[in-house]
C-alpha cells in the first residue's frame, strides 16, 4: 500500500485515542468500571467516526486523490455500519451502568440507524439491497413514488441531524463537564467535521457556479448516446486531469432537473479548450441531455477518480477492456496516448450487444494507423453476420487476443470498464489466467 493511504488510514483509526487518553487522565471516579470502560472506547470510536462521515461525504480531493472515489465511498459506508454498532454498544453499556438513556442519545442513535438502513436500501450496492423483498421496495419507490437519486440522497442527510444531536449528547457527558479538554476536543472536532459538510453542500457550489462552464455543443453519437461539449470561463484553459477521470456536473439550464452526476471524462487532458463527456441515456435525466442548448452554464465539480494509466508505473504494456459505454475513460486514455506516448503497446477489447453500438470506429481506426502497437477488437455479442469477434469478453478471447494464447501477461496491465457484471466476470477471467490484483484496474463512480 502506498504511504500515503497508509497515513490517512492511520490518522482515521488512530483519532479516537486522543478523547480516549483524555477520558482515561480525567478525575472520574468511575474509570475503573470495565463497563464504563468499554462505554468510554465505543463512545469515543463511535463520535469520532461519526464526525468523519461528515468529511468523507464532502469529498475532500485531498484524501480522494490517494483512494479514488468509489474505494472511499465503500470505506464511507462500511464505516458508517461500525460507527452505528458502536453506538449500539455504547448506549448499552450506558445503560447497564445508569438505567437510563439520555435526552439526546436515543433520537440521535435512532436516526443514525435509519440513516444506515435506508441507505443500505437505496444507495448502496449491499448485501440488503440484494434480497427480493428490499429489490422490489426500490423498483416501487422510484416508478411509482417518484424517489430520484437525488431525492434519496437529500433524505440520507439526516445524518447530518444524527451528528448534530450525537454533539449535543457527548457535551453533556460527565467527562466533558468535569474536564475542559475532554468538552474542546468534541466541540472543535465537531466543528470541522460540520464544516468541511456546510462547505461541500453551501460555498463549494456557489463557489463553482461563479466559474461555471459552458455548453459548447451536445453531438449525437447514437440515437441513444450523446457527447456533451463544455467550454471553460473566458480567459481560462480545462482544469488539470488525468486520463481516465470523471466529473460530478449539474446543468443550470431550465431544459433538465438541476441534478448532481458523476460522468466520466471522454476527452484527453492534451485538449485544453474543451472537455467533452460521452454519456448514454440510462433514466430521465441523461435521456434529457438532447434539450440542452449551447451557452448553457454546467458546474462542475472535478476530478475524481483513480482509473488512470498515469496513476502506476510508466512504459508498460497496458490491457483495455470495455463494454458498452465503459468505452468513456478508455477513450480519454487512447486520445492522451496517441498525443504523448504514439508507441505504447495497447490491447483494446470492446464489448457490445450490437455492432451500430460501435460509434467510434472510424477514430479507433485512425489510432490504429498512427499507434503501431495499438490492436483493438469488437466484440460483438448478438449478430450471427457480424465478421468479426462475437459473443461475450471471455477467457478465451482474453488469452488469445490479448495474451497472444500463451497466458503470457507478465507485464501488461489491465484497465477494466463497464456494467456491473461484466467487470466482475472479466475481473475473475483475469484472476484465473494468474493476474495478480495489484495490476487490475477498475472503478464504480457511484455507491
Amino acid at each position: 500500500m502506498k504511504p500515503q493511504r497508509l497515513l490517512w488510514l492511520a490518522l482515521y483509526f488512530l483519532i479516537p485515542t486522543i478523547p480516549i487518553g483524555l477520558i482515561f487522565s480525567s478525575p472520574l471516579p468511575q474509570l475503573d468500571d470495565p463497563l464504563y470502560r468499554l462505554s468510554v472506547v465505543t463512545g469515543a470510536c463511535a463520535f469520532v467516526w461519526l464526525v468523519n462521515q461528515l468529511v468523507l461525504s464532502a469529498r475532500p480531493k485531498f484524501i480522494e486523490q490517494h483512494f479514488g472515489m468509489d474505494r472511499l465511498y465503500r470505506f464511507h459506508a462500511v464505516m458508517a455500519g461500525i460507527s452505528v454498532t458502536l453506538v449500539l454498544i455504547h448506549r448499552q453499556a450506558k445503560l447497564a451502568l445508569t438505567g437510563f438513556t439520555p435526552t439526546f442519545a436515543f433520537p440521535a442513535a435512532a436516526l443514525f440507524i435509519l440513516g444506515v438502513l435506508f441507505a443500505g436500501t437505496f444507495l448502496i450496492d449491499s448485501a440488503l439491497r440484494r434480497l427480493a423483498v428490499v429489490l422490489s421496495l426500490v423498483t416501487f419507490s422510484r416508478e411509482k413514488l417518484g424517489l430520484t437519486f437525488n431525492r434519496v440522497v437529500l433524505f440520507h442527510n439526516i445524518t447530518v441531524v444524527a451528528s448534530v444531536l450525537m454533539a449535543l449528547h457527548v457535551i453533556a457527558t460527565s467527562a466533558a463537564l468535569v474536564y475542559l479538554p475532554i468538552r474542546i476536543f468534541y466541540w472543535v472536532y465537531f466543528a470541522l467535521g460540520l464544516g468541511f459538510y456546510l462547505y461541500h453542500k453551501f460555498f463549494r457550489p456557489w463557489q463553482l457556479g461563479r466559474r461555471a462552464y459552458k455548453v459548447g455543443s451536445v453531438t449525437p453519437e447514437l440515437p441513444n448516446i450523446r457527447t456533451l461539449k463544455l467550454n471553460p470561463p473566458a480567459n481560462q484553459g480545462v482544469f488539470k486531469y488525468k486520463p481516465g477521470q470523471f466529473a460530478f456536473i449539474t446543468i443550470l439550464g431550465e431544459d433538465v432537473a438541476r441534478e448532481e452526476h458523476p460522468f466520466t471524462i471522454s476527452s484527453s487532458p492534451a485538449d485544453t479548450g474543451a472537455i467533452t463527456f460521452t454519456i448514454k441515456e440510462l433514466g430521465d435525466f441523461t435521456s434529457s441531455l438532447g434539450k440542452v442548448q449551447p451557452g448553457t452554464p454546467v458546474r462542475m465539480d472535478a476530478p475524481y477518480g483513480y482509473f488512470s494509466y498515469q496513476n502506476y508505473a510508466p512504459g508498460r504494456p497496458l490491457g483495455l477492456i470495455a463494454g458498452g459505454i465503459g468505452i468513456t475513460p478508455m477513450l480519454s486514455m487512447l486520445r492522451t496516448l496517441r498525443v504523448s506516448e504514439p508507441e505504447r503497446q495497447v490491447t483494446f477489447l470492446w464489448g457490445v450487444n450490437q455492432p451500430e453500438e460501435l460509434f467510434c470506429q472510424d477514430e479507433l481506426a485512425a489510432m490504429g494507423g498512427e499507434m503501431p502497437n495499438l490492436t483493438w477488437h469488437p466484440v460483438v455479442a448478438f449478430d450471427e453476420i457480424w465478421p468479426g469477434e462475437k459473443g461475450f469478453v471471455d477467457r478465451e478471447k482474453i488469452t488469445r487476443l490479448m495474451l497472444n494464447g500463451r497466458g503470457d501477461q507478465a507485464e501488461m496491465d489491465f484497465y477494466v470498464c463497464g456494467p456491473q457484471m461484466m467487470m466482475k466476470l472479466v475481473i475473475g477471467h483475469l484472476r484465473d489466467l494468474g493476474v495478480p490484483a495489484r495490476r487490475i484496474r477498475s472503478e464504480k463512480f457511484a455507491l
